[in-house]
């Protein structure tokens, strides 16, 4: 897939089994990801990001993997504080 002046990627996925689903490999095989800063989010249910962040860095060698923010799924509703800090960090 091509991009154009895209220079980051808030990237969302549920935490299955310690990672990203399949879903999210293959959409990262077919995306450009060269000079991105990818901003990694994802769901649990005890496992935190667990290897997503390893695996990203694998999959996406040429991108600037940033501090991913794990949030609990049983939480969820109440996670709008942690993710507002999560994104004022960024600046």
């Amino acid at each position: 897939m091509e991009r154009s002046k895209l220079e980051a990627l808030f990237l969302g996925y549920p935490n299955w089994w310690g990672s990203y689903p399949q879903i999210v490999a293959t959409f990262l095989a077919d995306f450009e990801t060269t000079g991105l800063d990818i901003y990694p989010f994802c769901t649990h249910e005890g496992s935190a990001l667990g290897s997503s962040l390893v695996d990203l860095k694998k999959s996406c060698p040429a991108a600037t993997i940033q501090t991913g923010l794990p949030i609990r799924g049983s939480c969820a509703e109440q996670s709008e504080a942690a993710v507002k800090n999560w994104l004022a960090s960024w600046r």
